[in-house]
């Protein structure tokens, strides 16, 4: 079995082992004050929120990753477990620190939050 992270049909470094992806519920909820006075809340879907974190990519998979993230739009999301979402990175969610190796060379760590559709 080949295990593979998949971006619009398009194969991503695979995240890191620990905290590398996360996935969790996020409710899309109506609220509205009745004359009494209470809040009504209608949830209207629920929907995934997938956050996806990478550690010591090098460059060349770091402009991978980036150029993925700015062509921006729906896409397809293949999990390594064999998940499929169709999502849209979330505005603003691309985060990056750079690490520096005994040698000099650049060294990544990316996250990036995506939202299903």
């Amino acid at each position: 079995m080949t295990v593979s992270l998949t971006w619009n049909s398009q194969t991503m470094p695979l995240p890191r082992k620990e905290g590398g992806i996360q996935i969790e519920d996020a409710p899309l909820v109506a609220a509205r004050r009745m004359l009494s006075g209470t809040l009504r809340t209608d949830v209207i879907a629920v929907k995934a929120r997938i956050a996806l974190r990478w550690a010591l990519l090098t460059a060349s998979q770091r402009n991978t990753l980036k150029a993925q993230y700015d062509a921006g739009g729906s896409a397809t999301l293949v999990l390594p477990d064999g998940q499929t979402f169709t999502v849209v990175a979330i505005a603003h969610s691309w985060r990056e620190e750079v690490l520096y190796g005994v040698s000099g060379q650049p060294y990544y760590n990316i996250s990036i939050d995506f939202e299903e559709l």
